[in-house]
Order: C-alpha cells, then sequence, then structure tokens
C-alpha cells in the first residue's frame, strides 16, 4: 500500500548574520519561519530547528514557543491520508484499487489548484531536482506532467519537467504535447528518434505520423522548422533510400492541418524552388544556360504555388505543359508538390466540371501530359528527370498514360451527356475505360468519378435499375481497379463502404439486394487481400444493420478462406464478428443456416488446431486465451 509523504519546504537557509546584534534583529530561524500549515512536515523541518536553537541556545521559553507553534500548525494531511488507506484495507479493498483510487484523487486536486507562478517557484527550493528525478520514473505521474503541460503549456516548470522525460527517454509519449514545440531540443529529438524508427522499420510510419504530424503543424514556426530540418536531410541523403522516406515524411507533414494554410505553400515553394534549382543547374545533360533554368523553375514552383492556393488549374497548367514538354524541362520533382496529382486528378474526373465545363482538345491535352508527367517519369539520382533521363520506356509509359487521361476523360464525358446513371455508360465506353485500367493514375481519377456518381443525393435514381436486376458496369471497374491494384485497396473500399452506409430510399426487399451485391464486392476485395480492415469495419457494423448481410458476409469468407491462419485474423473472426449477439442468435435460431453452422464449426475446429499445433513464439502468447475464446463461441454454435 503506497503511503503519502509531505514533501514542502521551507524557505532557503541564509548563514547567520552578525551575532553581535539582538537575536530578533539578526534571526535568521524566526519564529514565524514554523508557523506555516504542516511546518514540522517538510523535509528540511529538522535543519531549520537546528538553526532556529543554535540561534537562542536551549532557553525554555524559546523551546517552548517553539514546540508550541509546531503542534498548533500541524495538519497531517499526508498521516491522515494514509489512515484512511489503512481504514479502507481493512474494510476489504485491495491495495492496487486504494492505490489509483488515491492517484486519482490526488490527480486532480493538483489539476484543479496548479498555479503556474507558484510551480515556477519550485525552483527556488533546495533539492528540487531530486523529487522531480523521482517522479518522471512513475509513468502514472508522467501523465499528469501531460495533462497539465496540455493546459498551461506557457509554464516553465511543466516545460522543464518535459525536457527532463525525453532526456529520460520516454520521447514517445510525448509526441503528441503540443508544447513540446517550444522546445526546439526537446522537438528535434522526437522528429530524429521518428526517423530513426522509420527507416528501421518502415510499417511503424502509419502508427506514429499522426503524433509527428500534429507536432509539426502546432504553428507555422514549427511546419517551418521541420520542412528546412527534412529538406536539408533529403539533400545529404539523395531521394533514393532513405531520402525517399524522408520525402514522403515531408509531402505528409504538408497535408496536415495549418493555422496559416498560404503560410504553408510559401515555405513549401520556398524549399521546392531551392532543391529542384540545385539538382537541375549541375544536371548530367547541363542546359546551354544555367540562370535561364533556375529562372524557369522558379516560375514552375510559383505556378504550383498558385494552384494550390487557389484550387484552380486556369492558365498555370500551361505553364507547366510548356515547360515539362521544352527540351530541357525542369526536374520532375517539382510536379511532386503534396496535394497537385490529388488536384489534378480530381479535376479531370469531376462529373461537375464535365457537365458543365468540358476541356477543350488543347487544355486536355495540357492537363493529360502534365499529369501523366508527374506519375510517369521517375527523378534520376540527382532527383531531375530531365529529357535526357527520358530513355524509350519511359516515353511509352508517358505517352501511354497521357492517352489513357485524355481517352477516358472523352469516354466519361460521354456518359455524363447521356446523364451519368447507372444505364448511361454503353459497351463502347466500358471497353474504353477497360483499356485503361492497367495505369494507376487512370484508376485514381476513376474512383474519383465513381464515388461521385454513385454516391450522392440521385444515388436511388441511379441505382433503380437494379430492379430489373440489370447490374451497373461500375461495379465491375471496383472489381477490376482493385484486382489490379493494391496500392488503391483503402479508396475501393472507401467507395463500398460509403455505397453500403447510404441510405436508399428503394423498396425495402431491393435496397437490401442491393447491399447483398455491396458487399460480395467487399468479399471481393477481401480476397484481393485487403484482409484486416475488411474484418474491422463489419465488426463495427451498428446492430441497425440488417444481421442477414453480416451473415452473408461470413458465409462468403468461411468459404473462401484456408489455414493457417494468422493469430489476428483467428481472432477477430471469432471474437468480433462470430461472437456477436446477434449474428449468433441469427444463426443458431435459424433452420436455414444450418450450412453456416457447419461452416462455423469446421472453421473453429480447424483454426484452433492450427493455432494450438504451431509452437512457435510469436502466437504462444495468445494461445490460452483464443483456445478460450474459441471453446466459449464453440459451444453457442454447437447443434442441439
Amino acid at each position: 500500500m503506497a503511503h503519502v509523504e509531505d514533501s514542502r519546504a521551507s524557505p532557503p537557509i541564509v548563514d547567520p548574520g552578525d551575532d553581535d546584534r539582538s537575536p530578533q534583529q539578526t534571526a535568521t530561524f524566526p519564529l514565524e519561519l514554523f508557523e506555516q500549515a504542516d511546518c514540522i512536515m517538510a523535509a528540511d523541518v529538522t535543519q531549520n530547528i537546528q538553526g532556529y536553537i543554535k540561534e537562542r541556545g536551549m532557553r525554555r521559553e524559546d523551546i517552548s514557543r517553539l514546540v508550541q507553534v509546531l503542534s498548533s500548525n500541524y495538519q497531517g494531511y499526508a498521516q491522515m491520508a494514509n489512515l484512511v488507506q489503512s481504514w479502507l484495507t481493512i474494510a476489504g479493498d485491495a491495495d492496487d484499487d486504494i492505490r489509483q483510487h488515491m492517484q486519482r484523487y490526488i490527480k486532480q486536486h493538483i489539476k484543479d489548484s496548479f498555479d503556474p507562478d507558484k510551480a515556477a517557484a519550485l525552483f527556488e527550493q533546495p533539492n528540487s531536482s531530486k523529487w522531480l528525478g523521482e517522479l518522471i520514473q512513475h509513468k502514472e505521474w508522467r501523465a499528469l506532467v501531460y495533462d497539465l503541460a496540455a493546459d498551461h503549456p506557457a509554464s516553465l516548470m511543466l516545460n522543464y519537467v518535459i525536457k527532463l522525460i525525453a532526456d529520460a527517454g520516454h520521447r514517445d509519449e510525448i509526441a503528441d504535447i503540443a508544447s513540446i514545440a517550444n522546445a526546439l531540443s526537446v522537438f528535434s529529438s522526437v522528429l530524429t528518434d521518428f526517423l530513426v524508427a522509420v527507416v528501421a522499420d518502415p510499417s511503424v510510419y502509419a502508427r506514429h505520423l499522426p503524433k509527428v504530424r500534429t507536432l509539426a503543424c502546432a504553428s507555422l514556426h514549427t511546419f517551418t522548422y521541420c520542412q528546412m530540418l527534412l529538406h536539408a536531410s533529403m539533400d545529404a541523403t539523395g531521394i533514393h533510400g532513405h531520402g525517399a522516406v524522408v520525402r514522403r515524411l515531408a509531402q505528409d507533414i504538408h497535408q496536415g492541418s495549418l493555422p496559416t494554410r498560404s503560410g504553408a505553400v510559401n515555405v513549401e515553394q520556398l524549399l521546392n524552388v531551392a532543391g529542384a534549382a540545385a539538382v537541375a543547374v549541375p544536371a548530367t545533360s547541363a542546359p546551354p544556360h544555367p540562370q535561364r533554368t533556375a529562372t524557369m523553375v522558379a516560375e514552375v514552383a510559383r505556378a504550383i504555388a498558385a494552384m494550390m492556393e487557389t484550387h484552380e488549374c486556369g492558365h498555370h497548367l500551361r505553364t507547366l505543359h510548356d515547360r515539362y514538354a521544352s527540351d530541357h524541362p525542369p526536374p520532375v520533382l517539382l510536379l511532386h508538390y503534396p496535394g497537385l496529382v490529388d488536384l489534378l486528378a480530381d479535376r479531370l474526373y469531376a462529373p461537375s466540371h464535365m457537365s458543365r465545363t468540358r476541356l477543350s482538345d488543347a487544355q486536355l491535352s495540357s492537363h493529360a501530359f502534365t499529369l501523366a508527367y508527374a506519375v510517369a517519369v521517375p527523378m534520376t539520382a540527382s532527383g531531375g528527370g530531365d529529357a535526357g533521363a527520358r530513355d524509350s520506356r519511359t516515353q511509352q509509359v508517358l505517352e501511354h498514360t497521357a492517352e489513357g487521361l485524355s481517352s477516358t476523360y472523352r469516354a466519361l464525358c460521354t456518359v455524363m451527356q447521356h446523364g451519368g446513371g447507372a444505364t448511361a455508360m454503353t459497351w463502347s465506353e466500358f471497353t474504353v475505360l477497360q483499356r485503361y485500367l492497367d495505369v494507376p493514375i487512370v484508376c485514381r481519377g476513376l474512383l474519383h468519378w465513381l464515388q461521385s456518381v454513385m454516391v450522392s443525393p440521385s444515388s436511388d435514381e441511379f441505382f433503380l435499375p437494379f430492379a430489373s436486376g440489370n447490374l451497373p458496369p461500375h461495379f465491375a471497374l471496383l472489381d477490376e481497379i482493385g484486382a489490379q491494384h493494391v496500392l488503391l485497396h483503402p479508396i475501393v473500399f472507401r467507395v463500398l463502404t460509403s455505397l453500403f452506409e447510404f441510405r436508399y430510399a428503394l423498396d425495402a426487399t431491393i435496397a437490401v439486394k442491393l447491399k447483398r451485391h455491396i458487399m460480395e464486392r467487399i468479399v471481393f476485395l477481401f480476397a484481393q487481400g485487403h484482409v484486416l480492415p475488411v474484418l474491422d469495419y463489419v465488426a463495427q457494423l451498428p446492430k441497425s444493420v440488417d444481421v442477414s448481410l453480416v451473415i452473408y458476409f461470413i458465409e462468403h469468407v468461411l468459404a473462401i478462406v484456408a489455414p493457417p491462419f494468422s493469430p489476428e485474423f483467428f481472432h477477430k473472426v471469432v471474437m468480433d464478428i462470430l461472437a456477436r449477439e446477434d449474428v449468433k442468435t441469427a444463426i443458431t435460431s435459424s433452420p436455414k443456416h444450418k450450412n453456416t453452422k457447419v461452416l462455423v464449426n469446421d472453421f473453429l475446429s480447424i483454426g484452433a488446431r492450427t493455432l494450438t499445433d504451431d509452437t512457435g513464439k510469436a502466437r504462444a502468447d495468445i494461445v490460452d486465451n483464443v483456445t478460450l475464446a474459441v471453446e466459449d463461441v464453440r459451444l453457442d454454435y454447437t447443434f442441439e
């Protein structure tokens, strides 16, 4: 059981003055020193009492007065807290429960009464670093510091303690605290630790990115410092290998929410101009006029910045086309500006633009070429991507990509002219779209178009022909994209889940039939390797969703999976889906789900055997828990 100690300290001790003066005039340890509440519990009380006696001697009246003052001001909060803990122990409460309850109360009391000015005064006390060092050794008290720092970001004392915590090696805990942006050394160490961790294990990138992005975007100053640091790292490591990771981080941070978006654009523009000019002028195929090349780089960077600020292409896109179609184009690095490819793709494949302001042939040529150049031309070792680096293979890819963008745009414009509904796409347009599904950026644009036309206020009209059994060819496009492009799985899944969650005003039977077809497409994406996100989504479906759709998913998934199963997969299927009360009740209470029960029992038996037969250390830690869980669920699915 934890005991509470009072660590308050008296004012600092000063050497005694001239003894020739009266005790009242020269007292370094006056009686008033001991009049504060619980003074006898202060850490330096023994030293102060000794000083008091040394100044006055052992006179009876002085000793009596001291004892009276100490006893009358004794409150004994720490002792009373320990007494209450003893009573709770006698009453039968567990020591851990008592300790947690006391900690919660103390934390809340500190939060309610915390004063930054009084906290800063603690540094004036002797041995303050000692108790601070002891405090940061305990995770629960470090958490209190983080909470206080969030409420009092300007507190000098809290910022100092956070620095101590960072120096002690707990940087992973403080990455999402906004106040550390004020401490350059702590900010740099957190960013450095993240980069080192990502380089060593790229799988941790997605998990830690939100914290680092929040930290970097705390202010325009932190954003500027972080981007300059990352760009300097790119210059030192190059654009490939570790440099590619750093570059991706710089782009992802730029996508974060910033207090001043225009300021962030200006920062990125300056850094991109500096970096691109550095790789353009000393390129292998050196341009005849270096100054003209540097001017062209700046012109391209200004055009991109203007497009990103206004979210419009306009004449700026023509500038990009002219510069990159020249004999000595600027570095393709500039076109990899965060969000630029998304802007160009979404603008090209936006149904509203196709209906209102269809691009002319010249505009379409500029748009398609620039977007194709951004995604098809690789960077050289120096970051270039100049005309000399475009070999015959690259030129073929560039031309095929630009042709695919132009052709699919024209085909979709034709579909939109026919109303854009489920029956508006003829075999002719579908064949054109299918021909270019091998181009990732075309598929990226198609997904934007599909979501816009399929998930909209007019979705009921779009799916109305489905009542007669006519399946829209749009689903076939989703399947093909999911089968050919693994990196686009999250976007395909987002389109499918948006369709599944849409509130259709169709007949209830037709709506369930439509959602069952959408669930088939989700299962197909599951079979293509998008496994865990699909399981997480189905497990979190609310009970308002028709349970027959969940059962439909279970039947199809269990029919296609085969051992060995990973522990994570097996646990999600068993505990997050099969263990749902609505699912168990529906399957076990209806005779029509007899085959489903057979599939479930076979899956549980084979899966459990796969886990228990495996003696690997990675699975040994969860075998017992999973096995017990399987037995509980299996009992629910056992035949009567």
